[in-house]
């Protein structure tokens, strides 16, 4: 028993200077590594910042002329205010993949035919490889038709729009969200059509949050606004901005655009537009945030000296909490 402990003692001796002297290398790497890159010491740039982002762009020329490819050097980028290197811009000619959400509420100002026609005009002008789901909402939202580029299909489904409950407006964006947008892999240009006048009664989900996820998924709102139904009324401050505040705020940061919806035959045509635009005017811009902290919200614009041509983007990028 002696020998054995003696010797166990020995060995335990060995394995104590080797861990020692482990710690001593670990504690040098350490030093220097530190020493190497403050800045990652600091927190202004995490890997979050090295990732490439990618933005959709949309690109409008006054002359009506479709333009396919652009110098990447003609635009100016700017991310939380400093300045950006535009890898590449290039046009996105790929399917669109759109959903049209629909407000079903029985207290909506707009009369269900009307809503049916701007419908009918952006599956109509669909494009080959584009395709459209529709869903309705009210206090749930609801699958009308899935996504399909069969333009019979979609036609007929506009039958089955109906008026009654009170509308959860930023649970059905939530949901379009996840249960559906989520789910198509590898698909870049997506966009949401909404028929609405932006009215929220009693969502779970806060306008904050829809918005933040909206921007991180980079995807565009467009609108049709109907007449607020609240005829502009102050609003507690936690069931969020006024009915025409948030369609506004929604769409323009994800860099869509709202339509009014009172002329049938120019909600036809911007219908048309909205379609044309996706195919015709749509963009991608690749860079790598740099000099930024991305556990802030950082603000997005990007410019041009071509007086000829307009560009909208989202607005910013929102703050990515750490987890």
């Amino acid at each position: 028993m002696l020998k054995s402990i003696s010797g166990s003692f020995k060995d335990m001796k060995r394995i104590t200077s080797l861990v020692f002297l482990s710690l001593l290398m670990f504690a040098a790497v350490s030093l220097s590594s530190w020493i190497a890159n403050p800045a990652a010491q600091s927190g202004r740039n995490t890997g979050n910042a090295d990732k490439s982002a990618i933005l959709n762009v949309i690109v409008r020329s006054s002359s009506g002329q479709t333009v396919q490819t652009f110098d990447k050097d003609r635009f100016l980028l700017f991310d939380g205010g400093i300045q950006q290197q535009i890898e590449y811009f290039r046009a996105d000619p790929t399917g669109a993949r759109m959903i049209l959400l629909v407000d079903n509420s029985q207290t909506l100002r707009a009369e269900l035919p009307q809503i049916q026609k701007i419908s009918q005009t952006i599956i109509k002008e669909l494009y080959e490889g584009d395709e459209l789901m529709i869903i309705g909402f009210n206090e749930q939202a609801e699958i009308i038709q899935d996504f399909t580029g069969d333009l019979k299909a979609l036609q007929g489904s506009l039958a089955k729009y109906r008026r009654q409950g009170f509308p959860k407006l930023y649970d059905a964006l939530s949901a379009t969200i996840e249960d559906a947008f989520r789910k198509q892999i590898g698909v870049n240009k997506r966009a949401i059509i909404l028929i609405s006048d932006g009215y929220d009664r009693g969502s779970a989900t806060k306008y904050e949050s829809i918005l933040s996820t909206l921007l991180n998924e980079n995807i565009v709102l467009y609108a049709f606004q109907v007449q607020d139904r609240t005829f502009g009324a102050i609003r507690a401050r936690d069931t969020g901005p006024k009915p025409v505040d948030a369609i506004t705020g929604l769409v323009e940061s994800t860099g869509g655009v709202v339509f009014k919806i009172d002329k049938l035959e120019e909600a036809q045509a911007n219908a048309k537009a909205i379609v044309d635009e996706m195919r015709e005017s749509w963009y991608t811009l690749a860079y790598t945030p740099k000099g930024v902290n991305p556990i802030n919200a950082r603000r997005l614009l990007i410019t041009t000296s071509d007086d000829k041509l307009s560009l909208r983007t989202k607005k910013l990028h929102p703050a990515q909490l750490n987890r």
